[in-house]
């Protein structure tokens, strides 16, 4: 894998997206959030949708809460 740009067509960003180097792998996406609130999931929810539309591979989503 290797850091992608974070910053998605919809003007919307990720903490951190990692690129697979193989067609055969998911992006992944990885989320750093304090407080997990219908509004953190439903932006999740979106980052996922468009990294599938940049990748056209299903995203994995990682959520790391701190």
């Amino acid at each position: 894998y290797i850091v992608a740009e974070s910053e998605w067509n919809n003007g919307t960003r990720s903490d951190l997206v990692l690129e697979p180097r193989s067609q055969n792998l998911s992006p992944i996406i990885i989320e750093f959030q304090r407080r997990v609130d219908e509004l953190f999931l439903k932006r999740a929810i979106n980052h996922s949708l468009v990294a599938y539309e940049r990748y056209k591979k299903e995203p994995i989503l990682l959520m790391i809460c701190i």
